[in-house]
């Protein structure tokens, strides 16, 4: 079962941050956040979104799926734009407002996200889906809905990140080995 913040009053006057951050299961998403420079615009108690959360089980098998580290996901330079898939701007959608077949733009743009409700409430990407396993977490002006996989925009931006990671990795190594007389 997962812990969720007890307090929902406390919730409707608190943001997307600090609701991710008040939750033990969505530390890596909190470090994601931060990571990504998402942090600010995720702490604004009056942005209004709907955010479908990751776990940290979620991305441990994100991690392990796409042959990932932590750290190489963390130093990606498609890390904000995995993130930004998961937020649905403008709109705080409760489950009970979610139809089945309804489509919700993302903050990243292209490929929308597509609710199922078939089988609970499943949020469809354009590369994989996740189902919500704790629904309407007040945020401010925003509605949280943890999820159990983390939403894949698209194949192409994911299986560069592990390349365009180790290539930032050689370039600083290269830099290193010249400041140091080699």
């Amino acid at each position: 079962k997962k812990t969720l913040p007890a307090t929902p009053d406390a919730m409707k006057t608190s943001s997307v941050a600090s609701v991710a951050a008040a939750t033990p299961s969505l530390s890596t998403l909190t470090a994601a956040v931060g990571k990504a420079g998402l942090g600010e615009a995720l702490s604004n108690s009056s942005t209004v979104s709907t955010v479908f959360a990751p776990t940290d089980e979620a991305f441990a098998a994100y991690l392990t799926k796409n042959g990932l580290t932590a750290e190489q996901l963390l130093d990606s330079p498609d890390l904000a734009s995995i993130l930004k898939y998961h937020i649905v701007p403008g709109v705080a959608a409760g489950s009970a407002d979610l139809t089945n077949g309804q489509v919700l733009p993302s903050k990243l743009g292209g490929a929308p996200l597509t609710v199922d409700l078939s089988n609970g409430v499943v949020i469809k990407a354009a590369e994989s889906s996740a189902s919500v396993i704790s629904a309407d977490v007040p945020a401010g002006a925003s509605i949280v809905h943890v999820v159990d996989a983390v939403l894949v925009p698209s194949s192409a931006n994911i299986a560069d990140a592990k390349a365009k990671w180790e290539a930032k990795k050689a370039e600083k190594a290269a830099a290193a080995g010249m400041g140091m007389g080699n």
